[in-house]
């Protein structure tokens, strides 16, 4: 289905970031609810849950809003419908990363919004995203599911990183006890590598404060409060260093290995050393899967298009760097995208 609306609807990510969300224990149970499965398990066994995510056919179109005076309206044409993704299918396992990567505005940060809920109902195609098999019915659904973290930290500078966190908590983990959210926060700190810095300043661009790497930690924190399933980020190394950002999917990667979590994110120009944390990537060109599956799989593919890799790049970087030369071949049911 293709959704043409004036512009994007999506929710405000401030609105988002502090929302309520249900317990764990809550959203298990309204998932086995809906795919009709055995009742929920017990909170000692909800880490072994297995999630997969996948998406069929996703369009996404929006009508750009041109703002012209009233008078001169009748002069100007009317603005052509932009398509942002195009039929774009595939699958996200539990315990494993899969990077979106693409050129700047090949609709990987739509693509994340969407199949985390963040769209108004009107604006989703209810067959296009599936868990474990089973289409969801509404936004509501993911974002009971999913967690979302945007590429700009949302966060307020002047509370420290434990009251952040414990602020998140008590909106999205209002059935619980004082005690059994600062356990929480406390196992969550610890988790993120975030305990030494709980009590300093998260800071912003005029109020010094923790480390921006730390900083994006304690974004993906308030997000991770309610424990969902699946977690999906939107550029989470934008704006770090090397160190910092290979810190971070380090986290990540370990944290989708330790409770089988599906991890999405949306990453520009993954270093060398971060590529070894992701199995799989979904490479998108004007808003069309190009390639899905493993780096190695991608050289392959390059290779018996009668190209060769320069030894100075990896698969992944020439594919970015020349896919505008060639649009979509399909070898084997494996897309790729490069060029000379």
């Amino acid at each position: 289905m293709v959704s043409c609306i004036q512009q994007p609807s999506v929710e405000e990510d401030s609105v988002i970031l502090f929302s309520t969300f249900n317990s764990p224990e809550e959203y298990y149970t309204s998932a086995s609810s809906f795919f009709n499965s055995s009742p929920p398990p017990q909170s000692h066994q909800l880490s072994r849950i297995h999630f997969e995510l996948s998406v069929r056919n996703l369009s996404y179109t929006i009508c750009p809003n041109r703002s012209v005076c009233p008078s001169f309206s009748h002069l100007m044409q009317k603005p052509k419908p932009v398509n942002i993704l195009k039929s774009v299918s595939f699958d996200a396992r539990g315990s494993e990363i899969l990077a979106v990567v693409g050129p700047s505005g090949t609709g990987k940060s739509s693509l994340l919004r969407i199949i985390s809920g963040r769209v108004k109902d009107k604006d989703f195609d209810p067959k296009s995203v599936l868990i474990n098999g089973r289409c969801m019915a509404s936004t509501a659904q993911l974002r009971k599911i999913c967690g979302f973290v945007t590429q700009e930290d949302n966060l307020l500078p002047l509370l420290t990183v434990k009251e952040t966190l414990m602020f998140s908590a008590k909106f999205r983990l209002k059935e619980k006890s004082s005690k059994e959210r600062e356990e929480r926060v406390g196992s969550l700190m610890h988790e993120l590598g975030l305990f030494h810095v709980a009590n300093s300043f998260v800071g912003d661009e005029e109020n010094r404060g923790i480390s921006g790497g730390e900083r994006k930690r304690v974004s993906i924190g308030v997000d991770m409060i309610h424990d969902p399933p699946i977690l999906l980020l939107d550029e989470p190394t934008s704006g770090l260093d090397s160190t910092s950002a290979l810190q971070v999917i380090e986290l990540l990667s370990s944290m989708a290995k330790a409770k089988q979590r599906t991890v999405v994110l949306s990453i520009h120009q993954p270093s060398y050393r971060i590529l070894q944390y992701i199995p799989n990537f979904l490479i998108l060109s004007r808003g069309s899967v190009v390639h899905i599956g493993s780096l190695e799989s991608l050289e392959e593919t390059i290779t018996r298009l009668g190209f060769q890799v320069p030894l100075q790049l990896n698969a992944l970087e020439f594919a970015m760097e020349s896919y505008q030369y060639i649009r979509g071949c399909k070898i084997q049911n494996v897309h790729a995208c490069s060029g000379k």
